[in-house]
């Protein structure tokens, strides 16, 4: 059963396959994690804190 804002979108078609890409993109992600090959955060490697002066 679609929520209203996807009915009043006239978005009720079966999305199914659109969650299960969505749910294979974040199982990819997390293995990637576990294997060190997720990107990491650029920022954090040029903050500056009282222990990187």
């Amino acid at each position: 059963m679609p929520l209203p804002e996807e009915a009043a979108a006239g978005d009720v078609g079966d999305r199914r396959a659109e969650a299960a890409e969505i749910l294979r993109d974040s199982e990819e992600r997390i293995a990637e994690v576990f294997d060190g090959n997720a990107p990491s955060d650029a920022a954090a490697e040029s903050r500056r804190s009282d222990e990187t002066v």
